[in-house]
């Protein structure tokens, strides 16, 4: 009795499923060429772009405000370059940039404290690296740069 119970149980159980297979492979075959396309198409749009560097994205956004072409941007977007060219130089571009990598208060202090005995000044946060100096002849000359890969 329990041989017949488990050839039972086994011809209930792989008939349907036999069913559903066949059913879904009909189901593939008739509409293949429909069922691809969106996948193809899903497949290229999920492809993410490249993200553009923060620095380039400061420097895309704050040359609008660059009346004085202070800015530039170098190493493939992972640099900018700030010079004023003298004390009287806009500050414009260089608050700009600051805004928008949101750079800390306390570089923002140092750079405003910077006094042109005090030679080259340096700072880090986070992957970026601040290295700046002033003269009242040649304004504030800064260099910043991401490290991140």
């Amino acid at each position: 009795m329990s041989q017949h119970y488990n050839a039972g149980l086994r011809t209930a159980l792989l008939v349907p499923a036999l069913i559903l297979l066949l059913a879904a492979t009909l189901c593939a075959c008739g509409t293949g060429s429909a069922q691809t396309k969106p996948a193809a198409a899903k497949s290229a749009s999920a492809t993410p772009t490249p993200k553009k560097p923060q620095l380039q994205a400061a420097y895309d956004v704050c040359v609008a405000v660059d009346t004085t072409q202070t800015l530039t941007v170098g190493d493939a977007g992972k640099t900018v370059m700030i010079d004023t060219e003298s004390e009287n130089g806009s500050l414009d571009a260089a608050v700009c940039v600051f805004e928008k990598i949101a750079t800390p208060q306390s570089v923002i202090a140092a750079v405003d404290s910077t006094t042109a005995m005090m030679g080259v000044q340096q700072a880090d946060q986070g992957e970026l690296h601040y290295s700046w100096s002033y003269h009242p002849d040649n304004g504030l000359n800064m260099i910043i740069t991401d490290a991140a890969k």
